[in-house]
């Protein structure tokens, strides 16, 4: 609707966002002087970053936009205790799900146990980290993306849309996006390379 919106009254300039606030003190520092300088629109929250803390302190100081949440199942430690979450971690209680496998794991049989055990834990640790970020920046507000767009996979997105009114998530990021132009050959032979073309068709 906002994009629609923007459309309609003829405002297509970009939102210019940064992802991963809060995943590292280089990461905070870059996202933080780019806000201050006027650059950014918007940032997202990776709450099991470690340097979240430091983030949102930093981030406040600015008090102009608030950041979204940055859901991840990749990696950094769960919120959730690695028991409850035996089929998304590692031994270390890593998160180790990646696009790929969640993509596969999107293709299982709904009534099968298996993905009734996993849907159960995919809306755990999604939860934890809710609550994680509600309670970080004094908010109840939830605008949601996902650390390499993992939040668009369907069994993901499933979730994200049976919880939204409970969760008060009123916005989530989408990739109806153009196919990028004018870019280099060296940017194409990258994206082709690390799978990034693919991914986008997917996400489309």
């Amino acid at each position: 609707q906002f994009s629609s919106y923007r459309k309609l009254k003829g405002n297509t300039k970009p939102i210019l966002h940064a992802d991963d606030l809060g995943l590292t003190q280089a990461t905070n520092s870059a996202i933080i002087d780019l806000a201050k300088a006027g650059v950014l629109n918007s940032s997202s929250l990776i709450v099991n970053g470690s340097a979240v803390n430091e983030a949102v302190s930093e981030w406040m100081k600015q008090d102009k936009i608030l950041p979204a949440m940055h859901f991840t199942l990749t990696e950094g430690k769960s919120i959730t205790s690695k028991n409850e979450i035996k089929n998304l971690v590692d031994r270390e209680g890593r998160l180790n799900c990646s696009f790929l496998k969640l993509l596969l794991l999107s293709f299982l049989p709904r009534k099968l146990s298996y993905r009734k055990q996993l849907e159960c834990e995919l809306r755990r640790e999604l939860i934890a980290q809710i609550n994680i970020y509600k309670k970080l920046l004094n908010t109840n507000r939830i605008e949601l993306d996902g650390h390499q767009h993992i939040h668009l996979i369907p069994i993901v997105l499933d979730i994200i849309i049976e919880i939204n009114k409970e969760e008060q998530i009123k916005w989530i990021r989408t990739v109806s996006e153009p196919l990028p132009t004018n870019l280099s050959l060296q940017l194409w032979n990258t994206i082709l390379f690390n799978g990034g073309f693919i991914k986008w068709i997917i996400l489309q």
